[in-house]
């Protein structure tokens, strides 16, 4: 209740960061920054254990001026809820997008992000659903991207990188694999 508060009686916060604060619930903050600050450019909810589609449709909604959007580890985010696909719809001038372990995220997600013609940074390591055929397309379509991370997704291969490093050198590709 007291960062309810807080967000709606300091009305023109332009970066917010609420990483890793339990103690939140996403849906409602997000709620509420969809209606107190429209003029949100940067939001960290790194590890929002209560964030859901709910929460991240109110914030494309409501907040379309966002530029830096951080939900890794937002594991309640349900691909499948279009909430990701509605976000790229409304928040088209996203410049980074963090969406580290989500795992459920895939091919179709992948494909709406190319909408997002201003986007430099992409975080999707941790993921198991996309294919290289969507990377590529990514990279190709995405002129304005300068860093890529897609480590810990075996299912690329070493060679498939090496091949995208080679043919998008302005583009930082990073690709980790342990098998740790």
């Amino acid at each position: 209740s007291c960062v309810i508060s807080l967000l709606c009686n300091n009305r023109g916060l332009e970066n917010l960061c609420l990483a890793a604060c339990n103690n939140i619930n996403g849906d409602e903050v997000c709620l509420i920054l969809s209606h107190c600050q429209p003029s949100l450019r940067v939001l960290d909810l790194w590890r929002c254990s209560s964030l859901t589609a709910r929460g991240v449709a109110s914030l494309g909604a409501g907040c379309p001026l966002l530029e830096d959007l951080d939900l890794g580890w937002c594991l309640n985010v349900q691909a499948s809820s279009g909430a990701i696909l509605s976000l790229t719809e409304q928040c088209r001038g996203l410049k980074r997008l963090y969406l580290t372990a989500h795992r459920q995220t895939g091919d179709r997600e992948l494909s709406a992000l190319t909408a997002l013609t201003s986007l430099e940074q992409l975080d999707i390591l941790g993921n198991r659903n996309v294919s290289l055929g969507a990377v590529s397309d990514l990279l190709a379509r995405l002129t304005s991207l300068r860093m890529l991370d897609v480590s810990f997704w075996h299912q690329l291969g070493e060679e498939n990188i090496g091949q995208l490093v080679t043919s998008y050198p302005g583009v930082s590709i990073k690709w980790r694999w342990s098998n740790l």
